[in-house]
């Protein structure tokens, strides 16, 4: 009996292996599933052109080659529900501070392989941050996705945003340093994380369509730069 076509990713279980010939095979594409390929690429297509399906499978090229795979229990790392309500004032310091998206996103990803390299609590426990509100994101054990960290981290005031800067550049990156074992992190749907603030340009609420208004002419906008920082702020 044939199985039904799955159309969308996203439902593939993380123990059904993903075939090859459900590929369509380019260059590019061919360039990119290359597991000797470690260059930084940016996936990005339509809705439905098999983005996810291409980043499962590149996954799925790193098992039992010795790397520590983030997530775990799935394929790919997802956002939690969707980006939090953010006001004017807060889109308008986000705009002013040119590495925000950068810097939380390396907060985020670095603090995500440390949690999985080394202890929480103890002797090798890493220092408290000064802010509380970092505090508490790097003390919660539930909180080590990249994507779980990120979400977190955008609820910061400034206060926070900059005490999360000199964490990284203190504690976090030091520590990074000392992590041996090949990991790897596959980071997926990050345009959907943010689909509330790009869906309605013409609203004037807090939560649709300010993001999009303020950083740029159209609503891809709203997600590009959280996108592409992403990509900036990989280590290989």
């Amino acid at each position: 009996m044939m199985r039904p076509w799955i159309i969308d990713a996203r439902e593939l279980d993380i123990n059904e292996p993903v075939e090859r010939d459900q590929i369509l095979s380019t260059p590019a594409i061919e360039d990119f599933l290359d597991f000797e390929n470690k260059n930084k690429t940016v996936v990005a297509a339509p809705k439905g052109y098999g983005k996810t399906l291409l980043i499962k499978y590149k996954r799925a090229s790193y098992e039992d080659r010795g790397y520590l795979l983030i997530p775990q229990n799935t394929m790919v790392d997802i956002g939690p529900g969707t980006a939090p309500s953010m006001s004017r004032d807060q889109v308008a310091y986000m705009l002013a501070e040119q590495d925000f998206w950068a810097t939380i996103w390396e907060v985020a990803i670095t603090l995500s392989v440390i949690k999985h390299h080394r202890p929480l609590s103890g002797p090798n426990a890493l220092p408290r941050p000064e802010s509380e509100g970092l505090s508490s994101i790097v003390d919660d054990a539930r909180l080590m996705t990249p994507f779980q960290i990120f979400a977190q981290l955008l609820h910061l005031k400034p206060q926070g945003f900059f005490a999360a800067k000199r964490f990284l550049q203190a504690v976090l990156l030091p520590s990074y340093g000392q992590i041996h074992r090949p990991t790897a992190a596959f980071i997926d749907n990050i345009d959907e994380f943010f689909v509330h603030h790009i869906a309605s340009r013409d609203s004037g609420s807090s939560y649709h369509g300010v993001l999009s208004r303020r950083i740029g002419t159209t609503p891809s906008w709203g997600w590009y730069r959280p996108s592409t920082c992403c990509a900036r702020r990989t280590r290989t």
